[in-house]
């Protein structure tokens, strides 16, 4: 991140320094990184819904509805078992479930 600050693809870098936070259950510093990505570009999808889960991890619970919300308003079929296909793949079994858990605790319907 350091040798190409400028790179148009900074958000998969600071994606991935997200999830390595979540998946050590550092919930604030995962937080600080989705909400640095959504600075830079509001309209990042998945930055948002990565949002949403861990401000639930967090009990933050408005923050993480609201985050719902706009998920939801951009993309109205988005649910969670449409988001767990893709993320058990990538994230393997053991932290795609706690961000599905963190998906319903904020509100995203289940199919």
């Amino acid at each position: 991140m350091r040798l190409s600050p400028l790179d148009p693809l900074h958000r998969v870098f600071a994606m991935g320094m997200s999830l390595a936070h979540q998946a050590a259950g550092r919930y604030e510093e995962a937080l600080d990184w989705v909400e640095k990505i959504l600075h830079a570009e509001p309209g990042y999808m998945t930055a948002l819904r990565f949002k949403a889960a861990v401000c639930a991890h967090l009990d933050r619970i408005d923050e993480a509805r609201a985050a719902v919300r706009q998920l939801l308003d951009a993309q109205p079929w988005h649910t969670i078992s449409r988001s767990q296909r893709g993320l058990s793949r990538t994230l393997g079994p053991e932290l795609a479930a706690k961000h599905a858990e963190g998906l319903r605790k904020a509100g995203l319907p289940e199919e």
